[in-house]
């Protein structure tokens, strides 16, 4: 973990603590080792530099929770309090013809969520078109 306290929900901290989840703080994955299949990483402590390489079988990437919505903000797009946009049933925003769908809409962090989104936001757009 890049930090040195995680600042997700309480309840997921929790999980960790109570599963005696190993966390690695202050560090980030450099590098991921392996030929077809994950052998191991390379990590390295944000705050001494050091490098560290460790074996393991999987890795599971995360990139954060935090939207990356500045674009539609400056053009007027509506977000909440946490910088998610704001959207209806259609994908649509609070301007005419502008739709958002996926992570930076809130809701499930999933695949299959942002394509499902995409979907109903592309169809609201054709139906615009019409």
């Amino acid at each position: 973990h890049r930090r040195d306290k995680l600042r997700a929900d309480k309840i997921l901290q929790d999980y960790v603590f109570e599963k005696k989840i190993n966390v690695i703080w202050d560090s980030v994955v450099e590098e991921i080792f392996g030929d077809n299949v994950v052998k191991g990483i390379r990590i390295k402590n944000v705050k001494d530099r050091s490098i560290k390489n460790i074996d393991i079988d999987g890795v599971f990437v995360s990139i954060g929770e935090k939207p990356n919505s500045v674009l539609a903000k400056n053009i007027g797009v509506k977000t909440d309090e946490k910088g998610y946009i704001v959207v209806d049933k259609k994908q649509g925003t609070n301007l005419q013809k502008i739709y958002a769908a996926g992570d930076v809409t809130g809701g499930l962090k999933q695949i299959v969520t942002a394509c499902a989104e995409g979907a109903v936001a592309a169809n609201s757009a054709y139906e615009d078109l019409l």
